[in-house]
């Protein structure tokens, strides 16, 4: 969790992102408590329908591990990760029946973090969800889908790339 707060005017510099954290992160154990909180909360039919989990950190992998290990019914357990095959191998490995995942398709992070083409980052992402897909994943989407007109990465005023 970050803070996105802003300076007001004239106010001094931005405390760092760890000091403005009013609390530790929660360990699995913790997550796992809040897990059956939550199912108590949602009641006999399951109110509180899902919990998602990021499967690309050990903490939260521990945590639906331990989430698992109460037998209940509600709220279902999901994931999220990048739209990776590495990724997705978590998901596979987790039995899980949804996830969500992380596809960043802008111009921006295509020609610039990634170091790639539309192409070939595109169809990296159909792979995998092909496999999601063949492997029987009922629910899988799709995230980071820009809302501006993306730009092109030789000359591009908004962005600066």
């Amino acid at each position: 969790m970050r803070s996105t707060r802003r300076p007001r005017s004239g106010s001094p510099t931005p405390r760092s992102a760890t000091a403005s954290k009013s609390r530790a992160p929660y360990t699995p154990e913790q997550i796992a408590d809040l897990f059956e909180l939550l199912s108590r909360l949602g009641g006999a039919r399951g109110m509180i329908r899902q919990s998602e989990f990021f499967l690309y950190t050990a903490k939260d992998r521990r945590a639906v591990e331990l989430c698992r290990e109460k037998g209940l019914r509600h709220p279902e357990i999901t994931g999220w990760i990048r739209a990776s095959l590495d990724d997705y191998r978590l998901v596979k490995a987790a039995g899980l029946r949804e996830t969500g995942m992380l596809a960043s398709i802008s111009d921006y992070h295509i020609y610039r973090k990634m170091a790639s083409d539309r192409r070939t980052v595109l169809d990296g992402y159909l792979k995998v969800v092909e496999a999601a897909l063949a492997d029987g994943v009922v629910r899988a989407f799709i995230s980071r889908t820009p809302r501006a007109p993306t730009c092109t990465a030789s000359s591009c005023r908004s962005c600066g790339a």
